[in-house]
């Protein structure tokens, strides 16, 4: 037989001419069906009736149990994926302080460097945390501007976020990279009347707040 004839037999027919009388039938209510499972209706008795009694209760239950039946394959592979997702984040994982202390003094070990440049978002925020360390301990602000720029264009939320901080109290951000002083000791005196003030449990007089002072002073 020619091949151009073969194709038309072939070709002419869709796939409900090899389906079953039923098969044809459930096909015809398949997107009511599909609606009423996804409203949450799974009861034969009830579906049957929804069909008007055109569809069989064997028919609506091969048609459930299918589509239960793919549901919980998809679940697993989802589930599988998720395991296999978490199984690797945590594999690639980088302790908090381990991060903190790269960013505070640059000095991490190798492996741990690795790791963290394997993730194109992670780097750039290391690269421009880096940067700003560096400006600080230059005292230099030269670069701070060109800083800013990349920063607030930065992959990282965290890094945008910290660049808008910075903008917004420039004017301090520059004096504190510009001149040596700065209100640490002012913060640590304040803290110190705090810690006083929480030994004491609010309750003591005057009198007795400055000979803790000068006791916790020497």
């Amino acid at each position: 037989m020619h091949t151009e004839k073969v194709r038309k037999l072939l070709f002419k027919h869709t796939r409900k001419d090899y389906m079953s009388d039923e098969q044809k039938l459930i096909f015809k209510f398949i997107d009511k069906l599909a609606l009423e499972f996804s409203m949450g209706c799974w009861k034969v008795n009830q579906l049957v009736k929804r069909m008007d009694n055109k569809l069989s209760a064997s028919a609506i239950k091969r048609v459930s149990q299918t589509l239960r039946n793919s549901i919980k394959s998809q679940q697993k592979e989802i589930k599988e994926e998720n395991r296999n997702i978490a199984k690797k984040i945590k594999e690639n994982r980088i302790s908090r302080k381990t991060i903190q202390r790269f960013i505070l003094t640059g000095k991490p070990k190798l492996e741990e460097l690795e790791k963290l440049y394997q993730s194109k978002r992670a780097k750039q925020a290391i690269e421009l945390a880096r940067e700003f360390r560096e400006i600080l301990n230059r005292k230099s602000l030269n670069p701070l501007e060109g800083w800013l720029e990349r920063a607030e264009d930065a992959k990282s939320e965290a890094i945008r976020g910290f660049a808008k901080y910075i903008k917004s109290d420039q004017k301090a951000v520059k004096a504190a990279i510009d001149y040596s002083w700065n209100n640490a000791v002012l913060e640590g005196t304040v803290n110190k009347l705090k810690a006083i003030k929480r030994q004491m449990y609010n309750r003591a007089n005057i009198k007795l707040l400055f000979a803790k002072i000068n006791g916790f002073s020497t």
